[in-house]
């Protein structure tokens, strides 16, 4: 029996280590859209994910292996032989090489095909974007497109185009490796010679290259409603004469080099091409380049305010649109300066939610006589309204969340087993002050101590919360601490419902991968009640729009 090649095996090994690699974390991901009941999401992302690995890879593997193999068979033996003899060159024989592109080309398409499909399965949201979207029913006053064209298809269209690009590029690199490896391509003392198959080969992707580069231009026209050259963001007085149409030209001038090179195959020589691509680079220099620059200077600059006129009427229009400003009616409201008693009563419930205190001294305010410990932070102060004694009324309020950046032993046990939640929160009014010029609190200390007439906290732990950047296991053999009491602690079990349980081995094992953690194997704390809590953030779990 034919044993199997070192190399090979070292491939599989490599291919399969990656495979595992996205498995664990794909798996763990899993189980925790589960828990929190987004399981369709989870679904709705990997067929996404799994259909872009599944089609850009098979594009790369045959767009490769097409053109590569093409480029081993299309060595011709005129220019091999007559010259490698007498080249006294360093590169093995051909009947050396040849060999070797046959047996590792498969191989090395495939890995190329596989890292492509990964890094695409990243682009997951602009593709699902693209295939989701709705108009807006606005259009830009520039190209007269939806909205939707700059939001959803745009960027589709930009990553498709850069992929294309990309395959391209790295199959005319593999190509000319291929024919410097068979001679099809050597340099003589007489300049370099290619074999005509080569030659043609080599042309056509060429022309593909320009192709793709004459729609990356016209693509480019779009991306000047993003220019930040003018005084407001958005195209430009600049952009719009100067820019505008020498993209539009250079996407021309980029078809045309593309057929030059298609008329160029029938042709000897490489004169057209030549002819057409320094044409090409004199107008981006000077179109792209020299132009605008002196058109913003000599035109522009001198009448800045009449020129962009026109666009910053644009742009504060579109931006009045964007935020629902142009729906504003303007009413006039007579202010009544002879403010009485009898008015302060009427607005009593306004007044006394006025907001007197600022976030920041307060945030230092409550840090300095709250926290308690030194494991304890305030991360800032936020406004929310409750009801007190019957009135409903603006309170500040801080949670005290745990920061395992400041716990004395930062050893696994005490990280991920004892040390799992922050304690309680304060809570003041907006507008009261006590004599001592300190907030007048409704909920303060620890345990939390709520005022009369406030409702009392009576699960005081936090698990999720906004600097919660550890996972933690719950429900173990370890206690977890609530707070210090003097010299004792007082502990507690956790006693909701979050969390991924531990039910299997194999659960177990596959968060041990995902964190690197052998404790997870190995510790006697860890029942088939304990549950991973993960994602604890609430930033990363639940983004805000602002």
């Amino acid at each position: 029996m034919n044993r199997p090649q070192p190399i090979v095996v070292l491939v599989l090994l490599f291919v399969l280590l990656a495979l595992l690699a996205q498995l664990v974390p794909l798996y763990t991901d899993f189980l925790w859209f589960q828990e929190v009941g987004y399981t369709q999401v989870f679904t709705t992302t990997l067929s996404m994910r799994g259909s872009l690995f599944a089609v850009v890879a098979l594009v790369v593997a045959i767009v490769l292996w097409a053109n590569l193999t093409f480029a081993a068979r299309t060595a011709a033996p005129d220019v091999l032989w007559e010259l490698e003899d007498h080249l006294g060159t360093t590169l093995p024989g051909r009947v050396v090489i040849e060999p070797l592109i046959h047996r590792f080309l498969p191989i090395v398409v495939s890995l190329i095909a596989i890292v492509s499909g990964f890094r695409a399965n990243a682009a997951w949201e602009t593709v699902l974007g693209y295939l989701n979207r709705v108009p807006f029913r606005t259009t830009d006053p520039l190209f007269g497109r939806d909205l939707e064209f700059f939001v959803f298809v745009l960027p589709f269209w930009r990553l498709v185009h850069g992929w294309a690009t990309a395959l391209i590029v790295g199959t005319l690199v593999l190509t000319l490796a291929i024919s410097v490896l068979q001679r099809s391509l050597v340099l003589t003392t007489r300049g370099p010679r290619l074999a005509a198959a080569a030659r043609t080969h080599l042309l056509a992707l060429g022309a593909v290259l320009l192709g793709l580069k004459a729609i990356g231009f016209w693509l480019d026209r779009f991306d000047l409603v993003f220019s930040p050259r003018g005084i407001v963001f958005g195209a430009s007085y600049t952009d719009v004469h100067a820019s505008l149409p020498v993209l539009g030209a250079m996407a021309v001038l980029c078809a045309l080099c593309a057929l030059a090179c298609l008329v160029q195959m029938a042709r000897p020589g490489v004169r057209l091409v030549a002819a057409g691509l320094l044409v090409l680079a004199l107008v981006w220099v000077v179109g792209l380049g020299v132009y605008p620059a002196l058109l913003q200077r000599l035109r522009v600059t001198p009448n800045e305010l009449a020129a962009e006129r026109p666009f910053i009427v644009h742009n504060i229009r579109m931006t009045r649109q964007a935020y629902g400003l142009d729906r504003i009616q303007e009413r006039e409201f007579p202010a009544n300066e002879d403010l009485d008693q009898a008015a302060l009563s009427r607005n009593d419930a306004t007044i006394k939610n006025i907001r007197l205190w600022d976030h920041r001294p307060l945030l230092r305010t409550f840090a300095q006589l709250q926290e308690i410990r030194t494991y304890y932070k305030f991360i800032d102060v936020d406004n929310d309204r409750y009801m007190v004694n019957g009135e409903y009324r603006q309170l500040m309020l801080s949670a005290r969340e745990l920061s395992y950046q400041h716990l004395q032993s930062r050893i696994w046990i005490n990280q991920h087993l004892t040390f799992t939640h922050g304690f309680g929160a304060v809570v003041g009014l907006v507008n009261r002050v006590t004599p001592e010029g300190l907030p007048e609190l409704l909920v303060k200390d620890i345990p939390p101590k709520s005022n009369p007439g406030f409702p009392a906290i009576t699960r005081p732990e936090l698990y999720y919360a906004e600097v919660a950047d550890e996972y933690a296991l719950v429900r173990t053999r370890s206690q977890e601490l609530d707070y210090p009491a003097g010299d004792q602690n007082v502990y507690s079990t956790y006693r909701g419902s979050g969390g991924i349980p531990l039910t299997s081995w194999l659960r177990t094992i596959a968060f041990a991968a995902r964190f690197g953690e052998k404790n997870f194997l190995l510790s006697n704390d860890l029942t088939s009640d304990s549950r991973v809590m993960m994602y604890r953030s609430i930033g990363d779990v639940i983004p805000t729009s602002s």
